[in-house]
């Protein structure tokens, strides 16, 4: 019988992308998550929400968090997963 999967906590799972941190067992900010949400719904206010079909979408425009700057983002055709990063460092930066 297969193991079951523990379910994820996606707050230790999101943050700056430090491997180090990561293994350390570092938590992202209050702040990280809130740029990220604001990002997050950013997107979803340009590119709508994802339905089977419409397949993929990307693009760039002013980051949202008023860091002066550009958040990019993809968008995957199969399943809507969105990746995005904003070219301030520090700023949002995730991957569904």
């Amino acid at each position: 019988m297969a193991e079951r999967r523990q379910p994820l906590d996606a707050r230790a799972h999101c943050g700056d992308g430090d491997s180090a941190a990561r293994e350390a067992g570092a938590q992202p900010t209050d702040a990280t998550v809130d740029r990220i949400i604001v990002a997050l719904e950013a997107i979803f206010k340009r590119a709508g929400t994802w339905k089977r079909g419409r397949g993929a979408d990307s693009g760039s425009f002013d980051c949202p968090n008023q860091c002066g700057g550009v958040l990019t983002y993809s968008r995957a055709a199969s399943n809507g997963h969105l990746m995005a990063r904003c070219s301030t460092p520090g700023c949002a930066r995730f991957m569904q």
